[in-house]
């Protein structure tokens, strides 16, 4: 769940970016706001890998506990 609301935030700032990008050509608003939303965008980037970190951590402890392989997979990717 975590990694589906990572993936979902990080897509809303990639839209923010693109369209603070086009507010910034048009004039209407000033560069920073562009700063503002790559930096969202990293941030966004970092919380995602996060969240994928922390599942492939989780799903390696219960295939161990269930004594199962590392070729398992508990969900399909």
């Amino acid at each position: 769940l975590q990694r589906v609301v990572a993936e979902r935030a990080l897509l809303a700032a990639e839209e923010q970016l693109r369209f603070d990008r086009g507010r910034v050509l048009a004039g209407v608003a000033p560069p920073l706001d562009v700063t503002r939303s790559e930096a969202l965008v990293a941030q966004r980037q970092g919380t995602l890998l996060q969240a994928e970190t922390l599942f492939s951590v989780a799903e390696q402890q219960v295939l161990q506990a269930l004594d199962l392989g590392k070729e398992t997979a508990l969900l399909p990717d």
